[in-house]
C-alpha cells in the first residue's frame, strides 16, 4: 500500500513537471519566394550624393534708409506682396530738403573758393613775369655800369700826368719781364733784376700819387682834373656793385615767384577736389531717395520700424524675399566632398510634396570643414534653377529620387512587374501627367532632401541588380523566352545601388526574371494545464 501512494506521488509530481515545460511558445519561420519579371529597359542611369537640409531663399535683401530722419510712413507689413518700383517706406522730406541745401551750400562755397585761388595763380603769374622782366632789366644795367666804369677808367688814364706815370710803369714792367725772360738763357741779366724790380716799384709808387693827386709835380688843374675823373670811376664801380645787387634780388624775386605760382597752383588743385567732391556730394544726396522702393518682386519677410521712429542713413526699414528662389544648404561627407563640384546638377525633394522633385545647381562649396564630435562635414548650397517640378516620369527615369537612388516604370503599354508600384501622378499610359501639380507653393523651411549627380549616363540599358547572378567574373541573366527561361551572360556598366547598365547581352525590351525571397515568422503556444493543477509556489 505504501508503494502505491508513493507511485501516485510521483505520478502526480511529474505531471506538474511536465505541465509547466510544456506552457512555452515556439517560434516558426517560413521564407517565400516570389517570381519577379523586369523589362530591359533604355534610360538614364544616376549616382547622387544624398543628404538632408531645409528650404531658404536665395534671393534677400535688406532695405535701408539713404539718409537720416524721421520715418514718416511705411506702407507695407510683414508678408505683404509687393512689386517691383512699390513705394515702401518714406523718411520725413524736411529733413532731406535740408540735407540737400546743406549741400547746396557746400559746393557754393567750394566754387567760390575755387575762383579765389584762380585769380591768386594768375597773380602770382604776373608777379612771376614781372620779376623775369626785372632781371633782364638788372642785367642791361649791370652791363650799362660796367661801360661807364670802362669810360671813366679811360678818361682817367689819358690825363696827360696820369698817362705819363703809366707810360713808366709800363716800361719798367717791361724791362723785367725782359730781364727774367732773358736769364733763362744768358745768367748775366740776373744781376740787373733787383734794379729793374725797384724801378717798377718806383714807377708804381709814382703812379699811385699821382692817382692820389699826392705827387709834387702836379699842377693844381692837373690834381683837380685827376680827383674829378676818379670820384666819377668810384661812381661807375658804385652803380656796377647796385647793378649786380638788383639783379641777385631780381633773382630772388623770380625763385620767390615761382615758389609762390606752385603753392597756388596746388591751392587750386585742392579747390577743384573741393568742387568736385561737393558736387559729387550733391549729386549723392539728390540720388539718395528719402523713399524705399522695391527692388524686386516679392514679399515683405520682417519691418522692424515704424511711422515716427528716428532712423540714421543705413537703418534697416525692411527685408524683401523672392518668392521665386530658392536654395539648400546641407553637410556632405568628406568622403564624398571631392565628387561634389561647382555648377553641379542635383535634385531637391521636399518631404511636404511627395512624387516632386525640383532641379537645382550646386552655387557653393564651403573651404573649410565643420567638425561636430570628430565627424568631418562640409556644407553646400544647391540653388533650384526652378520651381517648376520636374515631372514624375522624368524624375523616375533619370533624376535622383529623394533616397539618391533611381526608379524605373515599365515602357508604355507593358504589364508592370510583380512588386512596382505606380505613382499616382503618372498616367496609366506611363507618361506624366501635364504640367506641375496645381498650386505648389515653396516655403522657406520645409524639410529637403538634396541628391547632388556624381555620375550619369544616359541612352543605356539597364535591369534591377537583383536579377543578376554573379560567380567569380561571370555575370549570367535568365532571359525569358516565351515560356522558357534562357541563361544568358551579361557584361555590365555603371550601378545606381538599384538598377545595373547592361553593356553587352541583352536587347531593349527583352524581359529578365528573377526570384525575391519573403521571409515570414508565426508562434505557436502550447499549454499542457491540467485541471485542477495550479503553477508550483502560487
Amino acid at each position: 500500500m505504501k508503494h502505491l501512494k508513493l507511485f501516485g506521488f510521483l505520478l502526480l509530481l511529474s505531471a506538474i513537471v511536465f505541465t509547466s515545460f510544456s506552457c512555452t511558445s515556439t517560434a516558426a519561420t517560413s521564407a517565400t519566394p516570389t517570381a519577379r519579371t523586369a523589362v530591359v529597359t533604355k534610360g538614364t542611369l544616376t549616382n547622387a550624393i544624398t543628404a538632408t537640409g531645409n528650404l531658404a531663399y536665395s534671393t534677400t535683401q535688406d532695405l535701408a534708409f539713404e539718409i537720416p530722419g524721421y520715418v514718416d510712413k511705411v506702407d507695407v507689413s510683414v508678408g505683404d506682396t509687393v512689386k517691383k518700383g512699390q513705394e515702401l517706406a518714406n523718411v520725413d522730406t524736411s529733413t532731406y530738403q535740408d540735407t540737400l541745401n546743406s549741400l547746396n551750400k557746400a559746393l557754393y562755397n567750394a566754387q567760390s573758393a575755387l575762383t579765389s585761388r584762380q585769380r591768386a595763380v594768375t597773380s602770382k603769374q604776373s608777379a612771376l613775369a614781372a620779376a623775369q622782366r626785372t632781371v633782364i632789366s638788372s642785367q642791361l644795367a649791370l652791363s650799362q655800369a660796367q661801360i661807364n666804369i670802362d669810360s671813366a677808367n679811360y678818361n682817367l688814364a689819358n690825363i696827360a700826368q696820369v698817362k705819363s706815370a703809366q707810360d713808366w710803369v709800363d716800361a719798367a714792367q717791361l724791362n723785367l719781364d725782359v730781364a727774367i725772360a732773358n736769364q733763362l738763357n744768358d745768367s748775366t741779366w740776373t744781376k740787373y733784376i733787383p734794379d729793374l724790380k725797384t724801378e717798377l716799384d718806383s714807377a708804381k709808387a709814382n703812379l699811385k700819387a699821382v692817382e692820389n693827386q699826392t705827387a709834387t709835380s702836379l699842377t693844381t688843374s692837373a690834381a683837380l682834373a685827376i680827383k674829378q675823373a676818379n670820384l666819377t670811376v668810384a661812381l661807375k664801380q658804385q652803380a656796377f656793385a647796385d647793378a649786380e645787387q638788383a639783379i641777385t634780388d631780381a633773382q630772388t624775386a623770380v625763385v620767390n615767384a615761382q615758389l609762390d605760382i606752385d603753392q597756388a597752383q596746388l591751392d587750386l588743385i585742392q579747390a577743384q577736389q573741393d568742387v568736385a567732391t561737393a558736387q559729387s556730394n550733391l549729386d549723392t544726396g539728390k540720388s539718395k531717395s528719402p523713399t524705399i522702393y522695391a527692388p524686386f518682386d516679392g514679399y515683405i519677410t520682417s519691418v522692424p520700424v515704424k511711422g515716427g521712429d528716428q532712423v540714421y542713413k543705413g537703418t534697416i526699414a525692411m527685408t524683401i524675399a523672392d518668392p521665386t528662389q530658392f536654395k539648400a544648404d546641407v553637410l556632405v561627407a568628406e568622403s564624398d566632398i571631392a565628387s561634389v563640384k561647382l555648377d553641379g546638377d542635383s535634385t531637391v525633394a521636399l518631404d511636404a510634396l511627395s512624387n516632386l522633385t525640383f532641379p537645382a545647381k550646386v552655387t557653393f562649396i564651403a573651404p573649410t570643414a565643420t567638425i561636430t564630435s570628430g565627424v568631418v562635414n562640409y556644407k553646400v548650397t544647391v540653388t533650384l534653377t526652378s520651381i517648376k517640378p520636374i515631372s514624375p516620369r522624368q524624375t523616375l527615369q533619370g533624376s535622383s529620387s529623394a533616397a539618391g537612388q533611381t526608379s524605373f516604370p515599365p515602357p508604355s503599354g507593358a504589364t508592370p512587374p510583380a512588386g512596382f508600384s505606380r505613382p499616382s501622378s503618372v498616367a496609366d499610359n506611363g507618361a506624366a501627367n501635364s504640367g506641375a501639380a496645381p498650386n505648389i507653393s515653396l516655403k522657406q523651411g520645409l524639410s529637403a532632401t538634396v541628391s547632388i549627380i556624381n555620375q550619369q549616363k544616359g541612352n543605356v540599358l539597364y535591369i534591377p541588380s537583383r536579377a543578376i547572378t554573379r560567380k567569380g567574373a561571370t555575370q549570367t541573366v535568365n532571359v525569358l523566352n516565351g515560356t522558357a527561361v534562357e541563361s544568358r551572360t551579361v557584361t555590365t556598366g555603371m550601378t545606381d545601388g538599384t538598377n545595373t547598365e547592361i553593356l553587352t547581352g541583352l536587347a531593349e525590351g527583352e524581359k529578365v526574371t528573377y526570384t525575391t525571397t519573403t521571409t515570414a515568422s508565426s508562434t505557436t503556444n502550447r499549454t499542457g494545464d491540467f485541471p485542477g493543477v495550479g503553477r508550483i509556489g502560487g
